[in-house]
């Protein structure tokens, strides 16, 4: 606020600092505190500092950016903000099987890394785009900060051209994080935690669910396998559809062609993360009987619903593929079949 009578005079109000005058066209402030506020103010900061780095895309898929630390300095969990041409692209803890802007931050490296997708789990950056990449770093090892090592700012802190005087007190340590897990105790305990959730992560996983399902309307499950098809051949859904274009007189040059264009998706690594639940029914007398639609929809609602992360659980006919049987044959000469009759 300039004062009208006086225009060198000016008065200003800063956020957590109270009120300024200048008297001398804001060259020089002076405080005007003294009996209007407490000059002694209490502030929450965090030790560290942020950084940035600007990449380039090439427009490849799975591009990969390292983000330097200092020193001895930690990146801060999400802590990292990503734009791409100066558009957000919002950060997951793994990769989507979605066509979006995203990205993906690999903490426990050293440096960390951002990972962008290859257009199919997370859209690929235009090729000679402005990548940023703007993170906060720590001193402190592990994330632990001991009591009385931070005396002091980065930079002072100051009102219009006024320091301000600060004291700056660490009297009570960070708590740290844990230690990152190594991989056999990931082994032991990864399992464990998802059977506690009651989670499925496996095909056996899967396979277990879906042999102990019993829908109230449509009954239970009599026999059912769960795999993770990466050929056509090994799809019983896909398998199905050709059998029915080939009964339909769709020529093999056809079906053939959808064939290897299922190879091409199947095999592909991570392109496709689908579960095959080949199940069947019992009849009334103890038979193997195709399972009724009902059933099968049913099940596949409850197994999206209990699979990790970005697994889709589709339901088959089981009758196509889920059953072998081995047939012992016994072949023997017949007492009156004569040596001209064998060699004939």
């Amino acid at each position: 606020a300039v004062d009208p009578n006086t225009t060198t005079t000016i008065y200003v109000a800063a956020t957590d600092g109270g009120l300024f005058v200048s008297t001398n066209s804001a060259t020089t402030w002076s405080s005007l505190n003294s009996g209007i506020d407490d000059p002694i103010k209490i502030v929450q900061m965090r030790e560290g500092q942020t950084l940035s780095e600007v990449f380039r895309s090439d427009g490849e898929p799975f591009q990969i950016f390292e983000l330097p630390l200092p020193g001895s300095t930690s990146i801060a969990q999400d802590s990292p903000s990503t734009t791409v041409g100066g558009i957000l692209w919002p950060e997951v803890a793994l990769l989507t099987y979605d066509q979006t802007d995203q990205v993906e931050v690999e903490y426990g490296l050293f440096p960390p890394r951002v990972i962008f997708g290859d257009g199919i789990a997370g859209n690929i950056p235009p090729k000679d785009t402005e990548i940023r990449v703007t993170y906060f770093v720590t001193n402190g090892s592990l994330g632990s900060i001991a009591s009385d090592t931070i005396g002091n700012f980065i930079t002072p802190i100051i009102a219009g051209t006024t320091t301000i005087g600060t004291v700056l007190t660490n009297d009570a340590p960070s708590t740290p994080g844990s230690d990152p897990e190594s991989i056999d105790s990931i082994k032991v305990n990864a399992p464990q935690v998802f059977q506690a959730a009651q989670r499925a992560v496996t095909a056996d996983d899967l396979t277990g669910w879906v042999n102990s399902y019993v829908d109230p309307v449509f009954g239970a499950v009599a026999a059912g396998r769960a795999t993770s098809p990466r050929s056509a051949a090994a799809d019983a859904e896909g398998q199905s559809i050709i059998a029915t274009l080939i009964a339909f007189g769709v020529p093999s040059t056809i079906t053939s062609r959808l064939s290897r264009y299922l190879d091409s998706i199947l095999s592909s690594n991570c392109s496709a993360n689908v579960v095959n639940a080949q199940i069947l029914s019992e009849d009334s007398i103890g038979r193997y009987v195709p399972a009724p639609a009902g059933l099968a929809i049913n099940l596949a609602t409850f197994l999206n619903t209990i699979a990790e992360s970005t697994v889709e659980a589709v339901v088959t006919d089981g009758s196509i593929n889920l059953l072998s049987v081995d047939a012992f044959i016994g072949i023997k000469i017949l007492d009156n079949i004569t040596n001209d009759a064998l060699r004939n």
